[in-house]
């Protein structure tokens, strides 16, 4: 099996996918070749493995439970497996699970207002200058992490970050407000870093540590739970619904590669929905 997982990486790294990708493919073809050992007492074959195996994997993945999104992108690394390894595919006609959109999951003014409060009353150089960073220009956490002081123009009246990494290979360059440049000259004028911009005991930040900060201040500003991607649905949100700004601006600054993914930022709230009836009241009647 280990044979085979190598040449199955070697096939995704010529096609030129990300490091983070090509893991994501490999460490799901290898969940499925562990339950598969587990749940039929024998070593994964993938020459044996037929469409009931992958739909019972499935069912097992539903029940424990496991997220749409999640098994989903699963059964997509094993048909991509499969299609690599040729001859019939016992994923191919193993449909995805239905994905219940919950809306977009962003933070209230006031309660963007008490997170900032709370890191600028309870926190230090450094994740003052993550929280504004994140809450300033709606970059991904695994953008965020990947950035490097090189990255970072800031003068007097203007800055901009330089985003390498983005989704899909992309970059692309984030004009900063005067909030997010204060953070960050202070923070790099207090690290002395020369490499990359936001670090750790250990070295590089993590994804993990900056999903750290954020709850950390989170809890402080009575947030609970609080989660790195509603800060992105935050920025986008008030970019659209409070700025004014146009879908071809957000999706410059997000990265979104098609805009149509952001239409659901135009979508009217239940607030709205409730104010807009509420006018059809004739009043004393």
């Amino acid at each position: 099996m280990e044979d085979v997982l190598s040449g199955f990486r070697a096939e995704l790294e010529r096609q030129d996918l990300s490091p983070a990708t090509v893991r994501g493919y490999i460490n799901d073809v290898e969940l499925f070749a562990r339950w598969y050992t587990d749940a039929y007492g024998e070593q994964f074959d993938p020459a044996r493995i037929v469409q009931r195996e992958v739909s019972e994997y499935r069912a097992w993945m539903q029940q424990k439970p496991a997220a749409a999104e999640t098994i989903n992108r699963r059964l997509t690394s094993i048909r991509k497996f499969f299609d690599w390894l040729g001859g019939n595919n016992p994923a191919a006609a193993v449909k995805g699970v239905a994905i219940v959109d919950p809306g977009v999951q962003a933070l209230s003014t006031p309660e963007l207002r008490r997170l900032m409060r709370e890191v600028h009353v309870h926190g230090v150089v450094r994740d003052i200058a993550i929280l504004e960073v994140l809450c300033g220009t709606a970059i991904r956490v695994g953008e965020l992490v990947q950035l490097r002081v090189g990255d970072v123009e800031i003068s007097e009246r203007r800055g901009a970050v330089k985003v390498r990494s983005g989704k899909g290979r992309t970059s692309r360059e984030i004009p900063l407000n005067v909030d997010v440049r204060k953070a960050l000259a202070a923070w790099i004028a207090a690290s002395g870093q020369s490499e990359w911009l936001f670090t750790g005991q250990r070295g590089r930040l993590t994804a993990v540590g900056v999903w750290r900060v954020v709850r950390k201040y989170g809890k402080f500003a009575g947030i609970p739970n609080l989660r790195v991607h509603q800060l992105r649905h935050t920025v986008l949100t008030r970019l659209v619904r409070e700025c004014g700004a146009d879908l071809a601006t957000v999706a410059r600054i997000s990265g979104h590669r098609d805009i149509r993914t952001l239409t659901r930022y135009i979508e009217p709230t239940q607030d709205d929905l409730a104010q807009a009836v509420e006018k059809l009241a004739l009043g004393g009647e």
